[in-house]
């Protein structure tokens, strides 16, 4: 599992920060909790920046809860201190990724009760790449291991009109064929993603099954892509190529368009609406998603946190056509409860802990309000 969160120049500059992320041939060690502690360290992350062998301290400088409570961030290598984290806040610099967590007390600024540390050490690449190229459309092709003799291929284009719209069409392949354009891969289907020719942010969390992209649009609009495979409900000689494809169109669309058509996947209602923002391969063929249980509108709109004043979390499970056509589950991807203990609706940014999830919060594309707010675990997987 990785995750990073960080700044682009435009949509080009993205892909390549991703592309870079993804080769990084290492991975966090588990935290170590140095003394006794009031919280955790969730979702310990080497970067596309990272070092081979770095050890990272982190100490609680300013006591406190989630919010509050501040931490330094010291490398052993070349990066020596880093920018301050504070609990209960995503935190994602150039060598490293995690986020801290109160478990229910206070952190204290004692320097030697709340203080963790994790290494980057080297290991096997979980995706390699096939394609790169740049020009009027760059082009990216991907291969992910999966559980180690798994191949699985997706890629990624740029597109754009070069006046309202700076795109991406995200792509889900059932084979390689080197001589072929990416429109012609095997089993090749797409999605897109709107992006923008200006500096915005954007998440991207992977594991050896697939990738998630979030991107943050400076006039608070937001996409998402998640291409790779995801948890089936079937063993692998009954569905041996379980990918899903999933975007916020399923054609090119300017940032501020809010019409049914742009959604992202995990809000996809293709079965009632006129927008379809999801793709499977069930095997036999691809199939649009006709829905992303629980869903975003219904009952669920009105679920509260438990009666412990602990949100919840439920993982999105892709369905097609009727119930009984459940394919598996987004591999770190929940619907949360949408209104948080205290009162009020969750909202881009939050960030919940159920047992080992920790996960942050986005909006579906210009909607706001309970029922259009889905989680990502850092974690990666669930």
């Amino acid at each position: 599992m990785a995750w990073m969160y960080r700044s682009t120049t435009d949509y080009k500059d993205c892909l390549d920060q991703v592309r870079q992320f993804l080769l990084k041939d290492l991975e966090a060690s588990a935290v170590s909790r140095v003394t006794g502690s009031a919280g955790r360290v969730y979702g310990a992350s080497a970067t596309e920046n990272s070092d081979d062998g770095e050890t990272f301290t982190i100490t609680c400088t300013t006591g406190g809860g989630d919010g509050v409570a501040k931490f330094s961030v010291v490398g052993d290598d070349s990066h020596t201190v880093l920018a301050e984290a504070t609990a209960g806040v995503p935190y994602s610099e150039v060598p490293c990724s995690f986020i801290i967590v109160a478990d229910g007390d206070t952190f204290s600024d004692s320097g030697t009760v709340d203080v963790w540390t994790f290494t980057t050490d080297s290991s096997t690449a979980l995706w390699s790449q096939l394609r790169y190229t740049t020009g009027t459309a760059d082009e990216l092709i991907l291969k992910g291991v999966g559980g180690g003799s798994d191949e699985i291929f997706v890629g990624y284009q740029t597109v754009t009109n070069g006046t309202t719209y700076w795109n991406w069409e995200a792509y889900g392949f059932t084979g390689w064929e080197s001589g072929n354009t990416i429109e012609n891969q095997p089993g090749a289907t797409k999605m897109y993603d709107t992006m923008n020719f200006a500096p915005f942010d954007f998440y991207v969390i992977f594991t050896a099954r697939h990738i998630k992209v979030i991107p943050i649009l400076d006039n608070g609009h937001m996409g998402g892509t998640y291409l790779g495979w995801l948890l089936p409900h079937a063993t692998p000689s009954q569905w041996v190529y379980p990918m899903f494809i999933g975007g916020s169109a399923d054609q090119n669309l300017t940032i501020d368009n809010t019409s049914l058509n742009k959604t992202c996947y995990w809000s996809n209602s293709g079965g009632s609406t006129s927008y379809d923002t999801a793709r499977i391969f069930d095997g036999s063929e691809i199939r649009n998603i006709y829905d992303i249980s629980p869903a975003h509108y219904g009952s669920f709109t009105s679920w509260r946190a438990g009666m412990d004043g602990n949100m919840r979390l439920y993982p999105a499970t892709p369905v097609y056509e009727t119930v009984k056509n459940v394919f598996g589950v987004l591999e770190g991807v929940y619907w949360p409860t949408q209104y948080i203990p205290a009162g009020g609706v969750l909202t881009s940014g939050n960030v919940l802990v159920q047992d080992d999830i920790v996960a942050v919060t986005f909006t579906d594309t210009w909607r706001v309000g309970a029922g259009w707010v889905i989680a990502m675990d850092l974690m990666g997987d669930i």
